[in-house]
């Protein structure tokens, strides 16, 4: 190890709350969801289920091809930028197709479910490697892939970065959520590219072509709040089958009522 390397530190505080923040979170999250939305936790293993698939297909399956005929280039870094939108929201959607043909899943609640067990499970994993960074920081000097120091606010950086995603994922449920339902084409495609757009700058931090980490999720930080925002209003927007069902429960007891006084 050379003298460089040795001045290589991580903060172990700001790894150890950086990791229970990102395990917590999606965790507190579910119980919230389950007692006061929705008592199924099947729709958050859904969420799950389709992020863990599309982020296989993805990056296993259609990289690995890009990377075999291409290879290295401009080119793989466009499809590598591109891809996770559409690879993610794409499972959001089939997801929700699949769901949403099950009458006891016609509810708006599961699109925020589906949220939270998709941007929950990447959260943990992106606890676990903070925490396994820690774990082999050593070993990873010596080898040399890890270079530079994580200060105690870089790694509290890695938590903020989540709480950003987490809000993103059950932003654009509600965005395919209503485009299935309603089915409405252009609220995926939005989706997409407002995933596109997250990860586009991801990857030019990436590049070191964005250098300042703290502007990067400052920037991610306001455009979570403000897809948040427009979620909120797509989510009021919609109505549960439940209260379309009690609409019309409600307009034949009145249509019963008015003929029994007529008779």
């Amino acid at each position: 190890m050379n003298e460089t390397s040795k001045e290589i530190t991580i903060s172990v505080p700001g790894t150890i709350i950086a990791f229970l923040f990102e395990i917590l979170l999606p965790v507190i999250l579910s119980i919230i969801w389950m007692k006061y939305f929705y008592n199924k936790i099947s729709c958050i293993l859904v969420g799950i289920a389709g992020f863990v698939a599309s982020v296989f297909i993805e990056k296993y399956i259609f990289l690995l091809l890009i990377f075999l005929i291409a290879g290295y280039g401009v080119f793989y870094y466009i499809i590598l930028g591109l891809s996770p939108g559409l690879f993610e929201e794409t499972g959001r959607y089939i997801c929700f197709k699949i769901l949403l043909s099950n009458q006891g899943y016609n509810k708006k609640e599961i699109s925020i479910g589906y949220g939270i067990g998709h941007g929950g499970i990447e959260s943990i994993y992106i606890g676990i490697q903070v925490l396994s960074i820690l774990l082999t920081k050593d070993k990873l000097i010596e080898n040399g892939s890890l270079t530079v120091s994580i200060p105690f606010f870089q790694c509290l950086m890695s938590a903020i970065e989540r709480l950003s995603a987490v809000i993103f994922h059950i932003s654009a449920s509600i965005f395919v959520y209503k485009a299935v339902k309603e089915k409405k084409i252009i609220y995926y495609i939005i989706a997409i590219v407002l995933h596109d757009l997250v990860d586009l700058f991801a990857l030019l931090y990436q590049l070191k072509i964005l250098n300042n980490i703290y502007i990067l999720e400052l920037f991610f930080a306001i455009f979570s709040c403000c897809m948040v925002f427009f979620a909120y209003k797509l989510y009021n927007s919609l109505e549960s089958d439940s209260n379309l069902e009690n609409t019309e429960e409600n307009t034949r007891t009145e249509d019963e009522n008015l003929i029994g006084n007529n008779n």
